[in-house]
């Protein structure tokens, strides 16, 4: 079987301790074998597994890929999956979320990217199709996630940009933060909601 079309055979490859950026390619293979979305983060996770890692380490991978339908316009297409161990247990953990970031990175012409090592400061990854550059910007720092954003904005001059940020609790290693994007939607606590008492 060979794919016609739908894929962009391509993940972009982030190490923020190189401060190393690159394109690799995707093989058919993989791409019918692991579909997108949880599939490629999972087996692209996998691929980077170290025995007795921290997964708070600059070793660790997070992947971040669209479903396979994102960016199509057709109806529950849109979700884009988080896939990394997780800090909080320490084994296999995937979260997803709705809005159009997932739809940015695929009409960027990328099926995910996978993010390794820790800037030297703290930063933000521009993506403008093949201009991807790691931004510093300590004026981040401690700022919310909806504020994080709105100031991203600002900095780049384009309301219409889709921006995913961390916050506090991720800029200082809380084990359950989440991930922020289109002015609430969230990815965390690898989909599962808190237990009430």
């Amino acid at each position: 079987m060979s794919i016609k079309g739908g894929y962009f055979k391509r993940i972009l490859w982030v190490d923020l301790s190189a401060e190393k950026i690159e394109t690799r390619e995707l093989s058919e293979d993989f791409i019918l074998q692991y579909i997108g979305g949880r599939g490629f983060g999972a087996k692209l996770v996998w691929d980077h597994l170290q025995e007795g890692r921290d997964p708070l380490s600059p070793d660790n991978l997070i992947a971040i890929s669209p479903g396979p339908l994102n960016g199509c316009y057709l109806p529950a297409s849109g979700k884009t999956s988080f896939v990394s161990i997780s800090p909080l247990t320490g084994i296999y953990g995937d979260s997803n979320m709705g809005g159009s970031f997932g739809v940015e990175v695929r009409q960027a012409g990328y099926d995910g990217i996978a993010i390794v090592g820790r800037a030297p400061r703290l930063s933000y990854l521009w993506i403008d199709d093949d201009e991807v550059q790691i931004v510093p910007n300590e004026a981040l720092k401690g700022k919310r996630s909806l504020e994080a954003e709105g100031m991203i904005k600002k900095e780049i001059g384009d309301d219409h940009v889709r921006v995913t940020t961390i916050g506090p609790a991720g800029e200082n290693l809380v084990r359950f933060a989440g991930l922020i994007s289109d002015w609430g939607r969230n990815a965390g606590r690898c989909g599962r909601s808190p237990r009430r008492g």
